[in-house]
């Protein structure tokens, strides 16, 4: 009879002995979590998932890029600069509410991407000219009473006779880019 009590005993022990494992499993367990702030690395999760959380904002070492795009002629200008005083500290949030007329296309700490749609043509209209024997690039408007944009040094005598009569009729251009490769080939 003792041996049957001496088992039923050491029965009891070893389910306590379970139950009290599961448990000290279980406490081990929670600890564990990221809800547990006594757990560093609980912690460190905690604040990276709050670091998320944090908007961005726009800080005196933010690149601000501001595009143009015009669509009547199908050209973008494109200006980076410092961000001036009243924007910094504005989150993205901040931004669309302040500028709704803008298209937020990047926002991080590091640089900010604006956009602008524009029903109109862009001021990248040229013609191209002759300018005291030498090409000459002209706007098409004048900007500001100004239609002379550049004189280069490439000779018009240079280049052969049909382009020569082509550029003193003047030879129109649409886009920096297109100017670009155009004088490109009058200087090469």
């Amino acid at each position: 009879m003792f041996l049957k009590i001496r088992k039923g005993f050491l029965f009891g022990i070893c389910l306590i002995c379970c139950a009290a494992g599961l448990a000290v499993g279980y406490i081990s367990f929670s600890e564990n979590s990221p809800e547990n702030s006594n757990n560093p690395n609980a912690s460190a999760i905690t604040e990276a998932a709050a670091i998320a959380n944090i908007p961005y904002k726009i800080t005196p070492s933010t690149k601000m890029v501001y595009e143009y795009y015009y669509t009547e002629d199908d050209i973008t200008e494109v200006y980076e600069e410092a961000p001036p005083y009243f924007l910094i500290g504005l989150t993205l949030e901040d931004l669309k509410t302040d500028y709704p007329n803008w298209e937020v296309l990047d926002f991080s700490d590091t640089q900010v991407t604006m956009r602008s749609t524009l029903n109109t043509m862009s001021s990248q209209h040229y013609i191209i000219g002759e300018y005291n024997g030498l090409i000459a690039v002209y706007y098409k408007e004048a900007i500001d009473g100004i239609a002379l944009k550049e004189i280069t040094n490439i000779p018009i005598r240079s280049l052969p006779e049909k382009e020569q009569e082509a550029i003193r009729e003047g030879i129109y251009v649409v886009g920096n880019d297109n100017l670009a490769r155009a004088l490109s080939d009058y200087g090469s």
